[in-house]
């Protein structure tokens, strides 16, 4: 999903030139890490617009604050 996002993006750096096997690398380390450690890791679906995705985020951080030891 980022993939496309960035493609209408104005400016660009080195990694708009990385092939999408990198992206698919990176992808597959991160789920792993989450599968690992799930308590410290969240998967949130960023296929919505960037607000459904801003949305979901601040749910997790505010669970997670709410959750924490004081």
């Amino acid at each position: 999903m980022g993939l496309r996002r960035r493609a209408g993006g104005k400016e660009s750096n080195w990694m708009d030139e990385l092939d999408l096997a990198f992206y698919q690398r990176v992808r597959e380390g991160y789920l792993k890490l989450a599968q690992a450690e799930p308590q410290r890791w969240v998967i949130v679906d960023a296929g919505g617009t960037p607000e459904q995705v801003q949305t979901a985020i601040r749910e997790v951080v505010l669970a997670r604050l709410q959750a924490a030891p004081r």
